[in-house]
């Protein structure tokens, strides 16, 4: 690589490498950003998500007893009382609930309460890793937008339309107070956190795809005008001087 070649030909043809740098920078801007009449605006928003956290759980708090009650039968037979469920059974709900919480019905509700700038998602929540994984009683609304208070908003109107809907749809079907399952809000949505940036790929490219035809184009213009160099002759390639010399001549 000859770099002072290429430093010469890019000093000749500085104009056109300056014209072609802002260039590649003008087009490369122009994929970052568009222009309107409110002034620049990046083309590509940013995700940012927050996430609320719901308690499944029952009247009575059964997750607080050490032992559940007992009733006695008309036969003197002590039994377990039947009014707690088994815990693991709001655990199981927690996975049916997350199907419900991102269904159509609760969207729908979602966007009639709040109008919210961005999309929820619904998960149960787990504890531990691998083969390990024990499901909790708790599902988590994340709320997802392109600004982190839209996101934080989306979470809490996620959360609430589920609560609402899960309301209806229990008062519909005429489920005593007693035998409902209730779903509380344990963690208010949390700080939003950004989950996908700006991609700089595309500028990229165009910048370095404009600055390399630039230089190509110098080059090409160098060859088909080549500058002419004067080149020194040496010593060895000098012609013989004609005459004689001081010795002969006397």
């Amino acid at each position: 690589m000859d770099l002072n070649l290429y430093l010469r030909v890019i000093w000749r043809f500085r104009v056109l490498v300056v014209l072609g740098v802002l260039l590649a920078v003008a087009l490369a801007g122009l994929t970052m950003f568009k222009v309107s009449s409110k002034g620049l605006h990046y083309r590509q928003h940013e995700t940012w998500a927050s996430q609320a956290v719901l308690l499944i759980t029952q009247s009575g708090f059964p997750q607080g007893r050490s032992v559940y009650p007992s009733a006695v039968t008309k036969d003197g037979v002590v039994q377990p009382s039947t009014s707690f469920a088994d815990p693991s059974h709001f655990a199981d709900l927690a996975a049916f609930y997350a199907k419900l919480a991102g269904s159509d019905a609760v969207i729908q509700l979602m966007e009639q309460q709040s109008h919210p700038a961005g999309v929820i998602g619904a998960a149960p929540v787990t504890i531990g890793s691998g083969s390990k994984t024990s499901p909790l009683p708790l599902l988590a609304i994340t709320g997802e937008a392109a600004h982190p208070r839209a996101a934080r908003k989306t979470a809490a109107a996620g959360a609430k339309a589920f609560i609402t809907y899960l309301t209806r749809q229990q008062n519909a079907a005429g489920i005593p107070p007693k035998q409902r399952v209730l779903v509380q809000v344990m963690n208010q949505p949390s700080q939003a956190s950004l989950v996908q940036g700006r991609k700089k790929t595309i500028p990229i490219v165009v910048f370095l795809t404009v600055l390399i035809a630039t230089l190509g184009l110098a080059f090409i213009l160098e060859n088909l005008r080549p500058r002419v160099r004067a080149i020194e002759t040496t010593a060895l390639e000098r012609p013989p001087e004609s005459g004689l010399t001081t010795s002969q001549s006397a």
